[in-house]
């Protein structure tokens, strides 16, 4: 059985961002035609690739947002550790100026 020309691309216009309009087209097909009963199994079928479409483009842009994160806390974790470098070597010049005493004045 053929599915009515409004439910033919359907499938392909589900990446494209047409799910709204797909789903009300298929809808208003299936009320119509209530006798076609390829029309209406062919609603949940549309609806599930969209779910698992939106799934993986949503996986795809939390595992990028993981990567950036991590990314950006080796650059602050070695700009600390360099930040804390100088200040210990900066110690250590001042220890070797003044002889290495320790200056206590009351």
């Amino acid at each position: 059985m053929r599915k009515p020309p409004s439910v033919q691309g359907s499938a392909k216009e589900v990446g494209r961002g047409n799910e709204r309009r797909i789903f009300k087209t298929i809808g208003e097909t299936a009320r119509s035609q209530s006798c076609n009963v390829s029309a209406r199994r062919s609603v949940p079928g549309l609806r599930k690739a969209v779910v698992e479409h939106e799934y993986l483009h949503e996986k795809a842009a939390v595992l990028r947002e993981y990567e950036i994160k991590k990314i950006e806390m080796k650059d602050n974790l070695i700009h600390d550790l360099l930040e804390e470098k100088k200040k210990v070597e900066s110690e250590r010049q001042t220890m070797e100026l003044t002889g290495g005493e320790n200056q206590h004045y009351d």
